[in-house]
Order: structure tokens, then sequence, then C-alpha cells
């Protein structure tokens, strides 16, 4: 097994003999421990290659605390590539779910009373106010078509209870953004305090 240790701009490359690591069920196991020994472990970190073959197929490596239970713990500011099928086990182990299928693509909570504001968001790139009740609201990913599931929820207070509604077949959605409908109960739309919409599709 090969492993390159990075001090500084220099790389220096070392390999542990296979016989020298704990065998566990035709497995192979090593502790690993960024530590440099300073006071604290900012900035320490850990390179691992997995190219060790020609085709790279089957080989993995499994992260484990160190009460060695089977569970992964990673922290820091992660950038985890994963393609579209990858899944995760369900909360009761039973089964598995697609990870990217079930995440929300993007979503938004914004006010339209008085003036159109963005309270919270993610994902978004902008909102337009097209006429009373009604918002343009634009990703800033654009999705794979335009099949893709609006959920949302509006409201004023308990005595100006609001519809929210994606009017397809006035406004159809594009792949870039919707607009989205709020309303009394009598259709007549009303600018709302509360406006929360998600998307759940595929990005493009």
């Amino acid at each position: 097994m090969a492993i390159s240790k990075i001090k500084g701009s220099a790389i220096q490359d070392a390999t542990i003999p296979e016989e020298k690591l704990e065998d566990e069920a035709g497995s192979f196991r090593m502790i690993l421990d960024g530590s440099d020994g300073s006071a604290t472990d900012a900035g320490d970190f850990l390179l691992l290659d997995a190219t060790a073959s020609s085709t790279n197929v089957g080989e993995q490596f499994l992260f484990e605390p160190a009460t060695d239970d089977g569970s992964a713990v990673l922290s820091g500011d992660l950038n985890l590539e994963m393609d579209k099928d990858s899944t995760i086990k369900s909360e009761g182990g039973a089964v598995t779910t697609n990870i990217v299928q079930g995440l929300g693509k993007a979503w938004i909570n914004l006010r339209q009373a008085a003036t159109h504001t963005v309270k919270d968001s993610f994902s978004i790139s902008s909102i337009t106010d097209h006429d009373a009740g009604e918002t343009i609201i634009s990703w800033a990913n654009t999705m794979l078509n335009i099949d893709y599931v609006h959920s949302g929820m509006a409201g004023q207070d308990h005595t100006a209870l609001l519809n929210i509604s994606q009017p397809e077949n006035e406004h159809p959605p594009t792949t870039g953004n919707a607009q989205y409908n709020c309303s009394y109960a009598n259709s007549n739309n009303f600018d709302g305090t509360y406006v929360g919409v998600v998307l759940h599709g595929d990005l493009a």
C-alpha cells in the first residue's frame, strides 16, 4: 500500500507492506492519524488515493471512528462527488434510498407584501414581482426538464388564509424558473407575508 505524506510543498512517498497491516476477514485495516503533534490539528489532513490497480474496480475506503462499529464520521468542509445512482441506507436499515433523487434542489422563503423580499433561500438566483400575489422565482441551477415537483405554502394570518399554485396553463414553468400565485379562497390574488416553495426533481 502506497502512502503520500505532504509537508509544506514536498510530497514524501512511502509503502507499507501488506503483511504489516492487520488482517480482518480477508481485508486489511490501518489506523490513520492526521495529527502533526501540534497543540491543534488545524490544517492537518490525509490524502487518500485508490489508484493502485489498473482499473480501480472494487477499490474503496472505509472510514471508521474509534468505536469500530462500522459507522463513518467525516468532518470539515467536504466536497464529495457521487453519481446519480448513489444510495444510502434507510433509518431502519431495511432498504436504501437514492441520495441525489431525494434532495431538494432549491427552496425559498419570501415575502410578497409591500416589497418582494427573500428571507432565506438555497440555490435561488432571483425573484421577480410579476403582479399582485404573483412571483417568478429563478433557480441558480437549471433543471433537466419541466417535470419537476413544486411544493409550497403561503399565509398571512388566521383571517387571511392563502392558496399557492403554479399556473401551468397561463405561465408554464421552464427549466430555469416558474411563477407562483397566492390567492384567497375566492381566487383573488393577494400578496402574502409568507411564501415558501421547494423543488424536487432532476438537475441538468
